[in-house]
């Protein structure tokens, strides 16, 4: 993913805990990200589950021992977004790849989106 290790670099380097909720399998995504990103990710909840992605998102919270009102997923599909609102997060979309605002199916000024990671990275170490 084209600017992943410096977004993730930025949110590490700023006391941000990193955390990864994904259907897939964890090996594929350590394999997407790459082992330097991989590297800086503290808490995996991967793989299909009965219990859905809002349990996956409230596992992690939890893992990370952060509150859920000082916690931000950042999602590129309409369901990572609605399962972090589910367990009681706030959520943005990544709008950037394969995923849209309008493929993600919600209006410019119902979500907070981050165009590129670069973007995302510079708010959240602001």
């Amino acid at each position: 993913v084209p600017g992943q290790p410096t977004q993730q670099r930025l949110r590490a380097g700023h006391g941000v805990v990193l955390g990864v909720v994904s259907a897939h399998p964890a090996a594929r995504v350590r394999k997407v990200l790459g082992p330097e990103v991989a590297a800086l990710i503290e808490h995996y909840a991967c793989g299909m589950t009965v219990f859905g992605l809002a349990a996956k998102v409230r596992k992690v919270v939890r893992r990370a021992r952060v509150k859920p009102s000082e916690t931000l997923a950042i999602g590129g599909e309409a369901r990572a977004i609605a399962a972090a609102r589910a367990a009681g997060i706030a959520a943005a979309a990544a709008a950037w790849g394969a995923a849209c605002r309008e493929r993600l199916g919600m209006p410019p000024r119902y979500v907070l989106a981050f165009e590129t990671p670069e973007e995302a990275a510079a708010r959240l170490a602001a």
